[in-house]
């Protein structure tokens, strides 16, 4: 299932949300989206921590976007 470069990131979450009835209704593309946006953000954060030793978070943990999982 591929995307076309006009697209956007918001299609991805709607892909998720209109796969069932029960996805729609929790809003699972949304809320999946947001998990990743914040854990992502997360990892950005202990990176720049000078309190927390050096392990490269954000490239090693980082989790890819539901748009760049949906893409061609």
């Amino acid at each position: 299932m591929g995307t076309s470069a006009g697209r956007n990131s918001r299609d991805a979450v709607e892909l998720i949300n209109n796969l069932t009835p029960a996805a729609d209704y929790v809003k699972l593309g949304a809320i999946m989206d947001e998990l990743i946006t914040k854990h992502n953000a997360l990892c950005v954060k202990l990176d720049a921590d000078v309190g927390v030793t050096d392990t490269n978070y954000a490239s090693t943990l980082g989790i890819a976007t539901l748009q760049s999982r949906l893409a061609p």
